[in-house]
C-alpha cells in the first residue's frame, strides 16, 4: 500500500482497544471523518474521544487510549498540511507507544513510523523519511504482520529511488521481494506453492531499481492503466505512487513530454484522491515542477 486513505490506516489503532468503550467509538468516527475530509466533525470527535480517556480509570489503558489520540491527531494535521503540529502529535504517539507492553506495541510504532515517513517523504526530508520508514519496518516482525513489513520496505525503497540510489533500493526491493515470495507461499494450500511460479507485486519497481527503465516504463504504465480513479477508490490502489515511477522511467528514456503528462495526471489524482492542500498534492506539484526545469534544461 502507498498513502492508504486515513480511516483505514486508522483501523490499526483498534488492535489496541480491548472493549467498544465511549473513548474507541469517538475515534471510530474521528477516523470515519478524517477518511471523508469533515473536519469540523473530526475536531468534535478528537475533543469527545480525548473526554473519554479522561475518564479511564485503569492507567494503562488510558495511556493507550492518549497514545492512540494522538497518532490519530497526526493524521488530522498530516491530511490538512500542518506538518509541525503532526509531529508535535506523532512524538507523543511514539512515546505512549513504546510504553505498550502488548502485541500491538510493534504494530502501532511501525503505523506511527510510517506515517511520519511520509510526511517527510512529502516535504523532500529523504533522510527524515528513511529513518522513520526504516523504523517502521523493524517495529514489527515479518512473521507477525507481513503486510506491515512489507509496505514499509516498499515505502523505503521509494524514498531510495527518489534519490537514484538504485543499488540500495535495489538491496531493500529484494528483500521485499523475498519476504512477498515467502508469505505468497504460506496462504497457497499445501504442495501447491512448490509448483507455482509467485510473481511478485514489487517487480516494477526491482526493474526501475536495475535501471531497465524500457520494462519499468511498461509495467508501471500496466499498473496505471489498470486501476481506473473513476471506479477504485483510492485506498485500495497506488495510483499516485504508479504515476511517479512511470514519470521517472519515462524521463530516464529522453521521453519528457511523457514524463510531464503522467505528472500532470497524478497532481489531478492527488488533488482529486487526497485534496488539493495535501501533502501528496503539493508533492506532485513539486515533481511536476523540477521536471518541467529538467526539460527546459535539455532543450
Amino acid at each position: 500500500m502507498w498513502w492508504l486513505a486515513a480511516v483505514l490506516l486508522l483501523a490499526l489503532l483498534f488492535y489496541g482497544l480491548k472493549k467498544r468503550d465511549a473513548c474507541s467509538q469517538h475515534l471510530a468516527a474521528a477516523g470515519r471523518a478524517a477518511g471523508a475530509r469533515q473536519w469540523n466533525l473530526f475536531d468534535a470527535k478528537m475533543a469527545a474521544a480525548r473526554a473519554s480517556a479522561a475518564r479511564i480509570t485503569e492507567q494503562k489503558a488510558r495511556q493507550e487510549a492518549l497514545a492512540d489520540i494522538e497518532y490519530l491527531a497526526a493524521h488530522g494535521a498530516y491530511s490538512r498540511n500542518r506538518p509541525d503540529d503532526a509531529i508535535a502529535h506523532l512524538a507523543l504517539a511514539i512515546r505512549g507507544f513504546e510504553q505498550l507492553g502488548d502485541a500491538s506495541r510493534g504494530l502501532k510504532l511501525s503505523a506511527a513510523h510510517q506515517l511520519w515517513g511520509d510526511l517527510a517523504f512529502d516535504s523532500a526530508d529523504f533522510a527524515a523519511a528513511e529513518s522513520h520508514f526504516r523504523s517502521a519496518a523493524l517495529a514489527t516482525e515479518f512473521s507477525e504482520q507481513p503486510e506491515r513489513v512489507l509496505s514499509s520496505l516498499k515505502r523505503l525503497g521509494d524514498v531510495l529511488l527518489a534519490q537514484q540510489r538504485y543499488d540500495d533500493a535495489r538491496a531493500v526491493i529484494e528483500k521485499g521481494i523475498e519476504y512477498e515470495r515467502r508469505l505468497l507461499m504460506d496462504t497457497m494450500p499445501q504442495g501447491e506453492g512448490e509448483n507455482s511460479d509467485v510473481i511478485a507485486m514489487a517487480i516494477p519497481d526491482l526493474a526501475l531499481a536495475r535501471r531497465d527503465f524500457a520494462s519499468a516504463e511498461r509495467l508501471y504504465r500496466e499498473k496505471v492503466e489498470f486501476f481506473d480513479p473513476a471506479s477504485t477508490p483510492a485506498h485500495e490502489s497506488d495510483l499516485t505512487r504508479f504515476q511517479f515511477h512511470l514519470a521517472t522511467a519515462q524521463r530516464e528514456l529522453g521521453r519528457m513530454q511523457d514524463a510531464l503528462r503522467t505528472l500532470h495526471s497524478a497532481v489531478e489524482a492527488a488533488e482529486r484522491d487526497f485534496g488539493p492542500e495535501h501533502p501528496r498534492a503539493e508533492h506532485a506539484r513539486r515533481r511536476l515542477a523540477e521536471t518541467y526545469l529538467l526539460a527546459e534544461g535539455r532543450r
